[in-house]
């Protein structure tokens, strides 16, 4: 049996659903300006991370550059000296790193003109020139026309010795008074020079960000060693009281004269150095 519908109810019942159909149906489309205002928020939003994508690819490239170069090896030759211990090998300038030589020394790679020479590459420096460690470096430490200038790491033990034999035999620059081993007592004699200072400590002060040895009972006017505690670190300071010390490094006035670390192996107990 088919069942009785008042026509009323069913009149009533449609137009009810045929207005939450037109009413759900409007309400999904977005008024022209709503939708202008998500395009403008879509646009901002796109605008800023294209800002932050490029500041994160800024930022990384930066990190990368400051990531030391990885040592290379490559043979060079020496084919016009450019000062005591630099060169130039085809359109690249190169200086031996790790040695010091006084800047009006005569050029002492001259005799090795027009060889080639195995060397080790460490970036280059702030002249663009290219810093490297080679053979080479241990006959000049020999011939005592080089001192140990420690950048690249430590020194060896052979360096050591064939630099403390030229010293003991007062060779090459060892003999000359811009040059040789300056008692502490006398630092002020080498301000703004690189010497090689060497004197009984008498005190070790540690501060927060730094550590100073001291060589004299007044630390204003006495020489003193700054060493930045990321270097501290590295040292056992603990017995040095009393000790011979040596130190290597660019002489300047801090409260009397000072030389500040830049590398542990700018300084050495002699008496407990092998060698």
């Amino acid at each position: 049996m088919t069942p009785c519908i008042t026509p009323s109810i069913t009149a009533r019942a449609m137009r009810s659903l045929h207005h939450e159909h037109n009413t759900s149906h409007v309400m999904d489309v977005p008024s022209p300006a709503a939708a202008n205002a998500a395009r403008r928020h879509c646009c901002i939003a796109k605008h800023r991370f294209a800002r932050y994508s490029c500041g994160m690819r800024a930022l990384f490239l930066c990190l990368l550059a400051l990531l030391p170069l990885p040592a290379l090896a490559e043979v060079v030759v020496i084919e016009k000296t450019t000062g005591p211990l630099s060169f130039m090998a085809g359109t690249q300038e190169y200086i031996l790193s790790s040695l010091y030589a006084p800047p009006n020394a005569t050029h002492t790679l001259d005799n090795w003109q027009g060889q080639s020479m195995d060397a080790t590459t460490h970036g280059k420096d702030r002249w663009q020139r290219m810093r490297i460690t080679a053979p080479l470096a241990l006959t000049l430490l020999e011939q005592g026309k080089a001192q140990l200038m420690p950048l690249e790491g430590l020194p060896t033990a052979g360096q050591w010795l064939a630099e403390d034999k030229a010293r003991s035999d007062n060779k090459g620059l060892w003999s000359q008074a811009c040059c040789g081993v300056l008692d502490a007592g006398k630092a002020e004699n080498g301000m703004g020079s690189w010497r090689v200072v060497q004197g009984i400590i008498t005190g070790i002060t540690a501060r927060r960000d730094v550590t100073y040895i001291n060589f004299g009972a007044d630390w204003r006017e006495d020489f003193t060693i700054v060493v930045p505690t990321r270097i501290a670190k590295q040292l056992d300071m603990s017995a040095w009281q009393g000790k011979l010390l040596e130190v290597r490094g660019v002489i300047e006035w801090r409260y009397g004269p000072s030389i500040t670390l830049t590398h542990a192996a700018q300084i050495r107990l002699p008496e407990l150095t092998t060698p």
